[in-house]
């Protein structure tokens, strides 16, 4: 249950807000509910109704985190996703300098004949 407890709050974490749909796919966990429905009585995640709902993380949860991560992730995964972070840097600035270019690019006038 506590590995589950983390999924939720990392997921929320890299996506601000989820449905509990999105979060047990996400996470790969078919009920989350009773996890949800514990970090919501902790007041670490908070359901949001109405036009733009789901489950967000509060200021707590946002700090219950950084906890959650140092207890949850050992030195090997945390190096293997520094190696993976480090090697997606290259292929992102280029990526950001593809996109600025593309969004840059003054349109050519159509010749109407």
């Amino acid at each position: 249950m506590t590995h589950h407890r983390f999924l939720a709050v990392h997921t929320l974490k890299v996506k601000g807000l989820a449905s509990a749909e999105d979060l047990a796919e996400a996470t790969g966990v078919s009920d989350l509910a009773p996890v949800l429905d514990a970090l919501v009585a902790e007041e670490l995640v908070k359901l949001r109704t109405g036009r733009v709902g789901g489950y967000t993380l509060t200021r707590a949860g946002r700090e219950a985190h950084l906890d959650l991560l140092a207890t949850e992730v050992d030195d090997a995964e945390r190096a293997a996703a520094e190696q993976a972070y480090a090697a997606f840097l290259p292929i992102n600035a280029r990526f950001k300098e593809v996109c600025t270019r593309w969004q840059t690019v003054t349109p050519r006038r159509s010749r109407v004949r």
